[in-house]
């Protein structure tokens, strides 16, 4: 087992905390589960609360295993305000907010593989959500 910023045949890899696909559903997802990365791969325990307090208030405090069938989120990302906060706190992440340590191969196995995504893709996709979430500020009045 490692943890779970890692890098790996030279390759920066960071732990999903749900699957990936699920961010493609709505920005709300989008937004959600982009967090919960964030919370589980923060270098600082500072990054790791802010991520968590914009989830609360997206969610009313729903986790994902707790939804039911009648889970709705919450209005917050058509608040200014709230999606103000939101867009200046994603930009002060950067990629040096995260740490990354060297595993060798004997240490990891493919099930454990197949829960990370490459550093690089998952940053890409990381600033497209603040380039979505800056559309939907400027739409807000």
């Amino acid at each position: 087992m490692f943890q779970n910023t890692m890098i790996f045949k030279n390759i920066k890899y960071i732990k999903l905390h749900n699957h990936n696909e699920y961010k493609n559903e709505s920005l709300e997802d989008n937004v959600y589960f982009t967090l919960r990365d964030i919370f589980l791969n923060a270098s600082y325990i500072e990054n790791m609360f802010e991520a968590n307090q914009f989830n609360s208030e997206l969610t009313n405090n729903i986790y994902y295993e707790n939804r039911d069938t009648d889970f709705c989120y919450t209005n917050v990302l058509y608040n200014k305000s709230f999606v103000f906060h939101l867009t200046q706190w994603l930009s002060t992440i950067k990629l040096f907010d995260f740490e990354f340590e060297v595993v060798s191969t004997d240490d990891t196995n493919k099930e454990e593989i197949d829960e990370y995504i490459q550093f690089d893709a998952w940053f890409k996709h990381f600033e497209h959500l603040k380039i979505l979430l800056n559309t939907r500020l400027s739409e807000l009045v």
